[in-house]
């Protein structure tokens, strides 16, 4: 098992645990290699109310880190008995502006050989989030002992209010965490918090939670760890389906929680920026209409149902992440054109330029390269871009074969 920091990739083998939150992956991974490619959210509160005293969480879902207390767990580290049986828990893919990492070459990812898993991290980039666990591997910096295997349970593309309803659901009865805090970052009875207050990702796991439930092509099929290469067929990580709802809404998730959390924000989401050229649903968000987003997002996927879906196999990349990404992708672009305005029967005739594509084809292969070239047919035949634009790429011969 490769531990080691050196320039290739590293595979640590991996045992897939599933819940009813979804799946994750428990792996030893060393301290130092943990300290270099994680990092903390930390919550942030700012003083509401100088009378009564309350305070109102900024950002973040991990408490302040206590120096004294790490200073005390590293004496623990350099004693001869030392031992960490419980994990930390980690969500991988996600930067520390809030965003999923989409490139393959940094992506954290898990790979199945010989009914084997095996946990990849391709790089040394800052992409996973240490949901819980800080204090234990902040006490390696005063510690003697810089490297000892660590059990982690490793989420996969975990959205952020999953990873502040983890770190709430195993800390809220423990003296050390502020319950107020735990509460606050439990905030999955959105039934219960002022819609001005619901954050982009708050309502794009809304919506991908009734599209699991109600939505006719999707129901039951969305899942937390979904993403797997080898298994799961039928099945959507949530994460795609939240990263896709999001891109129509905003481009800088965290940016806009901060905004909407500020203990000087009065008027909800009246107070963030109105920028829409990008993202063509963002003043729909702005102005509350969240059942108008609901409605076009289930009937986006109807439409892919009816027009493409049903004359798919299993081996059929369209129904795989780079199919969900492609299509998401297609469905912005539509929408930007129209103004955020939605029209089922064009956006349908839009869909029949793309019945007739081989979507089992090997030139689609499951990866960041795959949902490049799918998105580019997707345009090309589509008429949003012009085959000619690719006739200096590498890949010209395959795109006109494909078209043909």
């Amino acid at each position: 098992m490769n531990t080691g920091l050196t320039d290739q990739e590293i595979r640590l083998a991996a045992i897939k645990v599933e819940q009813p939150i979804g799946t994750f992956y428990a792996v030893a991974i060393s301290s130092d290699l943990l300290k270099e490619v994680s990092f903390s959210s930390r919550a942030e509160y700012k003083r509401k109310d100088m009378i009564d005293g309350i305070f109102s969480l900024v950002s973040g879902n991990q408490r302040d880190l206590d120096e004294k207390r790490s200073k005390e767990i590293s004496k623990y580290i350099d004693s001869t008995e030392a031992t960490f049986p419980n994990s930390l828990i980690l969500g991988a893919n996600v930067d520390r502006t809030g965003n999923f990492v989409t490139d393959e070459k940094k992506r954290w990812r898990v790979e199945v050989e010989n009914e084997s898993y095996f946990l990849v991290i391709p790089s040394r980039d800052e992409i996973a989030t240490l949901i819980d666990g800080q204090h234990r591997l902040s006490g390696f910096q005063f510690s003697e002992r810089k490297n000892m295997q660590l059990l982690c349970s490793v989420f996969i593309d975990l959205p952020a209010p999953y990873q502040a309803y983890i770190f709430a659901t195993i800390n809220i009865n423990q003296k050390k965490v502020n319950k107020s805090l735990a509460y606050e970052l439990y905030g999955f009875k959105l039934e219960d918090e002022p819609k001005e207050k619901w954050s982009p990702e708050k309502l794009a796991v809304y919506i991908t939670r009734r599209l699991n439930k109600d939505s006719i092509p999707l129901k039951n099929k969305i899942k937390l760890g979904a993403a797997v290469e080898g298994g799961n067929e039928g099945v959507i990580s949530l994460s795609t389906i939240v990263d896709g709802i999001l891109k129509l809404i905003t481009s800088s998730p965290k940016r806009d929680r901060d905004e909407l959390l500020n203990f000087k924000n009065k008027q909800g989401r009246k107070t963030l920026d109105k920028w829409t050229g990008n993202t063509p649903l963002r003043s729909k968000y702005i102005d509350y209409d969240d059942e108008y987003i609901e409605h076009i997002i289930f009937e986006f996927f109807n439409c892919l149902d009816e027009k493409l879906w049903k004359s798919q196999n299993s081996d059929s990349y369209l129904l795989k992440t780079i199919g969900f990404n492609a299509s998401f992708d297609l469905f912005k672009t539509y929408l930007i054109k129209s103004k955020g305005a939605f029209d089922k029967n064009k956006f349908n005739d839009l869909l029949n330029n793309l019945v007739d594509i081989d979507y089992g084809h090997i030139f689609f292969t499951a990866s960041g390269i795959g949902a490049s070239r799918m998105k580019n047919i997707f345009y090309i035949k589509c008429g949003y871009k012009e085959l000619e634009e690719l006739i200096d790429h590498k890949d010209y011969d395959q795109y006109v074969n494909i078209l043909k």
